[in-house]
């Protein structure tokens, strides 16, 4: 689930199962998400000037489509795992301010 401000915005599907596609598909998902990213000031800056974003995702294809679009759009990724433990998860999730989390 992606909340924004405390709203549910989304909820991030299971990895899909594996399809090929080409350099030229994967730029277009990417670019298209880093667009929409931007659109809708998803990842809006800190108060220092910064953009950061949490995936508590598995590792599979469209988490990697998605953390490309992050760096498109010069946002960073705090990627986060079971395999920390709850105290590194809940340590990092609180973050910085205006940090985005995506589970």
């Amino acid at each position: 689930i992606c909340t924004v401000g405390g709203y549910e915005v989304g909820i991030a599907q299971e990895c899909l199962e594996y399809s090929w596609q080409t350099f030229t598909e994967v730029g277009k998902r990417i670019d298209a998400i880093a667009a929409g990213m931007w659109e809708l000031d998803f990842v809006p800056l800190t108060p220092d000037g910064q953009r950061f974003v949490s995936f508590y995702l598995k590792n599979c294809r469209d988490w990697m489509i998605l953390a490309e679009s992050c760096y498109k759009t010069g946002v960073t990724v705090v990627p986060m795992y079971d395999t920390l433990g709850p105290d590194v998860v809940g340590y990092l999730s609180r973050g910085k301010r205006g940090q985005r989390r995506c589970s």
